[in-house]
């Protein structure tokens, strides 16, 4: 089940004077391209063109099913919080595979199960009651009951749905996803299913979708990087002339439903790295209480900065700068969690956006907003990795839209610790420790 899970229950129905500077880019072309971009073209305007079906609309959702009490259940249970994706990578032993492998043989049985029961005028509601059944036959929990207030036992997607839907005509396609916990486990897998007469054009949707899938399992092997999965799967579906849904990924799975590593599904994703470090001399953070409490209160308000170096700790960079609103405190866990909205500032080469959520207890994601420079243009996400709270972050951008980054910003980084600092020159802001007209 991919994450982050988004819920949509769905069934099918019925002027101003500025001047702007134009650059042309051009690049020379084979016969052979050539040759290929006129016969799709031709492909596309001698396309049959169906019926447009009616828009998905919402749909009354049933109440959710009872597991039997002696069934273990994962700890997310019982809580209508979204569990945050959890920062470790998991690491089995031999008995720790034998439980993952009897747990996704189980998802396989349902999952194909569940396609068996596909055909129009079916409802999702009654493939969730069967799914649900078999799996608690089988001493089981449905992974996706419960976690973060999901109410059924399996997650269905139907044509333009990526979430709940209902393949109540001909011509549907639907994808369902299974999830079991079995023995402390989960065992995690999917599928796309063709629902009646379903068009050519769909089919090949559907068959290009799962090579993608094959090539990105074949390029899984000990030692492989991450992004040459992502890199086999979008240049096999742009050859088709399709795109991949960013927004969804890979993750880790084991006794934790959705974990690192985080596997990105499409092409061209930089990786920068950078240290983020308060060395106490900038009066930063400061805090614009809303009480006059001597501890922090929701809505209160913390502007920063700090300094920014490159990920090997060898050149200063320039800061940081924004501002975080307290929205929660987390007693659990010991700390906040703030929305938070700021900039990395990189001197001559410009600068780089994000807002989101910001956690002082553990590693977090936030979205990458904009930049100017050599990132203009830029979209993409950071992760933050709390080293010393708020003294020491370490920040993976994982960025697209923008040309290769230049080599000076992409040394290997230093590994992440409470000890790690800055190189002399670069503390010292020395010409050979900065990036030029670093940002002070």
């Amino acid at each position: 089940m991919g994450a982050p899970i988004t819920f949509c229950p769905t069934r099918s129905g019925k002027q101003s004077d500025t001047r702007k500077t134009l650059v042309v880019f051009s690049k020379r072309i084979s016969g052979l391209e050539e040759a290929m971009r006129i016969r799709r073209q031709r492909e596309l305007q001698s396309r049959v063109k169906f019926r447009k079906r009616p828009p998905l609309r919402r749909g009354r959702v049933s109440p959710r099913l009872p597991v039997p009490d002696h069934i273990p259940k994962p700890p997310y249970v019982g809580s209508d919080v979204l569990p945050e994706l959890s920062s470790e990578h998991q690491f089995h032993d031999s008995e720790g595979i034998a439980r993952m492998r009897a747990a996704c043989e189980l998802a396989a049985r349902v999952l194909d199960f569940a396609g068996k029961l596909v055909r129009p005028s079916v409802t999702t509601n009654e493939i969730d009651k069967a799914v649900h059944q078999m799996i608690i036959e089988a001493g089981a929990y449905p992974s996706p009951l419960g976690y973060g207030g999901f109410p059924k036992s399996v997650c269905t997607s139907v044509n333009e749905c990526m979430c709940h839907g209902i393949p109540d005509s001909d011509g549907d396609i639907i994808n369902i996803d299974v999830t079991v916990y079995l023995n402390g486990y989960h065992g995690d897998t999917s599928k796309m299913f063709l629902c009646g007469n379903v068009s050519d054009s769909l089919k090949r949707l559907v068959k290009v979708t799962e090579e993608c899938m094959e090539k990105g399992i074949a390029a899984c092997k000990d030692g492989a990087s991450f992004k040459k999965i992502g890199k086999r799967i979008s240049e096999h579906a742009e050859k088709y002339g399709y795109g991949v849904v960013e927004r969804f990924v890979g993750h880790g799975v084991g006794t934790v439903f959705h974990s690192e590593p985080v596997i990105l599904h499409h092409l061209k994703v930089q990786e920068l790295n950078v240290y983020e470090i308060n060395e106490r001399d900038r009066d930063s953070p400061a805090v614009l209480k809303l009480s006059k409490r001597a501890e922090s209160s929701l809505g209160d308000l913390v502007p920063f900065t700090n300094k920014l170096y490159t990920g090997d700790l060898k050149k200063r960079l320039g800061v940081t700068a924004g501002l975080c609103v307290l929205i929660q405190h987390v007693p659990e866990k010991k700390g906040d969690r703030y929305e938070a909205i700021y900039s990395f500032y990189f001197g001559d080469y410009g600068h780089i956006s994000v807002q989101g959520a910001y956690l002082t207890y553990e590693d977090t994601y936030l979205a990458v907003t904009g930049g100017s420079g050599i990132f203009e243009g830029v979209y993409g996400q950071v992760k933050l990795k709390q080293i010393v709270f708020p003294l020491k972050l370490f920040y993976t951008f994982y960025l697209k839209g923008i040309p290769d980054l230049p080599s000076e910003l992409l040394e290997k980084p230093v590994i992440p610790s409470p000890s790690v600092e800055p190189a002399p020159a670069a503390k010292a802001t020395l010409p050979s420790g900065t990036v030029l007209h670093f940002t002070n």
